[in-house]
């Protein structure tokens, strides 16, 4: 609700839509508007020209008003007829309303896709990463593992210029301590001290040594599920999914395994390195059935 009016003009919703959208710099998404209202009139004429005059300012952005008309129960028998305003400011073809998609009941049915268009925007579906998973020696499968629940944290902090409040940018320099000039990567070593004397190390020797094994899953045995405690989960978990574009079968194969271990109420004990130069860590794979949400 805008101001202190029961009701706000449409005009005035437009106009904050406009603004914001004005301030949005990267173009390569799709703008859109969802207008949800019981009226099919907006008040006054001038509040019509007004709105459509912003409507206008709007279509000049690429923005889309899409509109979901809802019943007013004040009404004998709800009926909202877009002709009388809205069709001039939303697109449209003849087929939606010749099915009845812009109409009370229509818009039921949108409600309900709507619901679904947000909770795909809401569970991000996109992979935090990808590994093989080393069932025994010569036998590995693809997976795509995704993080459900991750604790929220704060953004970081930034530097701006108090004077004009544009971000300030750190940069850094090595000198040398006898000389006093600066130094270049090249004219940086690493050494361990060893037996009295500095053994010299290049980069890729020290990246080599923190590189435990290389990334990926390997099965190294199963647990009764019993086993497995909840003070045992110190970070969040991975929700594990077959890559079948980068192993063939992979899905049979893990189907297989996850109704093997559900019959014989197992748990897998795996060791997990995400991603090169990550720590390695030993996991309990816990097998679950798939559920369809109704």
């Amino acid at each position: 609700m805008l101001g202190n009016t029961p009701r706000s003009p449409l005009f005035e919703a437009l106009w904050i839509c406009h603004q914001e959208f004005k301030q949005v710099e990267k173009q390569s998404f799709t703008k859109r508007i969802f207008l949800f209202t019981d009226s099919d009139s907006v008040g006054s004429a001038q509040d019509q020209t007004m709105a459509l005059q912003r409507a206008k300012d709007l279509e000049s952005l690429n923005v889309d008003i899409e509109l979901f008309p809802l019943p007013n129960f004040t009404q004998m028998r709800p009926m909202f007829d877009i002709k009388k305003f809205y069709a001039s400011i939303i697109t449209f073809d003849e087929d939606e309303v010749a099915n009845g998609m812009l109409d009370i009941e229509g818009a039921q049915t949108r409600l309900f896709e709507l619901m679904k268009r947000i909770r795909q925007k809401e569970y991000r579906k996109r992979t935090q990463g990808k590994c093989d998973f080393q069932i025994s020696n010569g036998t590995s499968i693809g997976l795509n593992f995704f993080t459900t629940v991750m604790p929220a944290k704060k953004p970081t902090a930034v530097k701006v210029n108090a004077a004009n409040n544009q971000l300030l940018k750190a940069t850094s320099k090595l000198v040398c301590q006898d000389t006093g000039h600066s130094l270049y990567q090249n004219q940086i070593g690493t050494f361990f001290p060893l037996g009295g004397e500095k053994i010299k190390l290049d980069h890729t020797e020290v990246k080599k040594i923190k590189n435990f094994a290389p990334a990926g899953m390997k099965l190294m045995g199963f647990k009764p599920k019993s086993y497995l405690k909840v003070y045992h989960n110190v970070k969040h978990s991975y929700f594990m999914h077959p890559n079948e574009k980068k192993t063939k079968g992979a899905s049979q194969c893990s189907d297989a395994l996850i109704k093997e271990m559900i019959s014989q109420d197992k748990i897998a004990i795996v060791k997990f390195i995400p991603r090169e130069n990550s720590t390695v860590r030993f996991c309990a794979m816990v097998a679950q059935e798939e559920k369809i949400d109704p």
